[in-house]
């Protein structure tokens, strides 16, 4: 989120300054933060207060925040499943990997 208010304020006082309406530009010296990531994983605890939160909701957000915990895939990979990839007579799915 910084880096892009800080992207979004050298961008307009450029424009600002391209225009003679300020004389420089503050945040074009401002460099980028880099931020470490960190992997968090859901406790047992968490993972049954989650799917208890989940009661009241359609079966199928329900469906999709279960697969999601249980496969560990990406929400991009879920979201775009097709029903050919499902095998509920085995409990199964099957990943495709596309080599672009």
């Amino acid at each position: 989120m910084f880096n892009a208010s800080i992207a979004l304020l050298r961008a307009m006082f450029k424009f600002a300054a391209s225009h003679e309406l300020v004389k420089s530009n503050p945040f074009s010296t401002i460099s980028k933060v880099r931020i470490e990531s960190k992997t968090r994983f859901l406790s047992k605890i968490e993972i049954a207060k989650l799917f208890d939160s989940l009661k009241e909701e359609k079966q199928i957000y329900q469906d999709v925040v279960q697969i999601l915990i249980y496969t560990g895939q990406r929400k991009g990979n879920v979201y775009s499943m097709e029903w050919k990839e499902l095998d509920l007579g085995v409990l199964s799915i099957t990943v495709l990997i596309i080599n672009v």
